[in-house]
């Protein structure tokens, strides 16, 4: 069974909702909060579930991550700040959990698979080598927002720039913490024999030895970011 009618949905997703969907929610009709491996899958399930709107507001509420604005009530104390929330819907889930792919082991790693001079990363390959971060600094949002830390498995990563070599000339490794991965090593020895000019994130002074540093340079990169975080160790340690 498919829907039979055309339905418009208002749908917001992406990495800020993670933290706070709240200030969106007058604008949506169902926010998508999590990861896309796990998302994408669960509305194309309901899609084709749901012969009606509402029956797809409600097939969504029921699937992890998605957070129906309607279905709630939020509750403001006197200050402004949110006190809690009440349900309208009986059965609606409470709490709403983001959706998390839980193990890498049998997923493919996101990569560029559209390879076109039209675009800003046009002859580069991305791909996200490991998700998370295992360091957890109080200050920092996207460590605790993609937890817990997953590494793709590092044959896969290899198998598609292979794959993505004859359109790609640079390789850009897409992660928080890009040493968290246990083979890092191993995969920038194979990107370089695969004549990739290597282009990682941002990476951690502490995190950095002198093989990496080599084997960057080596790929024929000339600049690398790094994040130290704050001007002296004293100062890190207390944030």
């Amino acid at each position: 069974q498919t829907c039979a009618l055309p339905i418009s949905l208002v749908v917001i997703g992406g990495a800020v909702t993670f933290v706070n969907p709240e200030p969106l929610a007058p604008f949506a009709d169902v926010i998508a909060a999590g990861e896309g491996e796990v998302l994408v899958p669960a509305f194309e399930r309901a899609f084709r579930g749901a012969s009606s709107r509402a029956e797809l507001l409600r097939l969504l509420s029921h699937e992890p991550g998605y957070y129906v604005p309607s279905y709630y009530e939020p509750e403001y104390g006197g200050d402004g700040w949110t006190r809690g929330m009440t349900r309208v819907v009986e059965d609606a889930p409470f709490p709403v959990r983001k959706a998390a792919v839980r193990a890498t082991d049998a997923l493919d790693p996101p990569a560029t698979s559209i390879f076109t001079p039209d675009t800003e990363f046009g002859s580069r390959f991305l791909v996200e080598v490991v998700r998370g971060c295992a360091n957890l600094c109080r200050f920092c949002w996207a460590g605790y927002n993609y937890l817990p830390v997953r590494a793709f498995p590092t044959e896969r990563i290899l198998q598609l720039a292979r794959e993505a070599r004859p359109s790609a000339s640079r390789a850009g490794l897409v992660s928080i913490a890009l040493c968290d991965h246990p083979d890092i090593d191993r995969i920038l020895a194979n990107l370089l024999e695969m004549g990739y000019l290597i282009t990682p994130a941002s990476l951690r002074l502490d995190d950095l030895t002198e093989s990496i540093v080599q084997t960057l340079r080596a790929s024929g990169e000339r600049g690398i970011t790094i994040a130290p975080e704050t001007g002296s160790d004293r100062l890190r340690r207390v944030i």
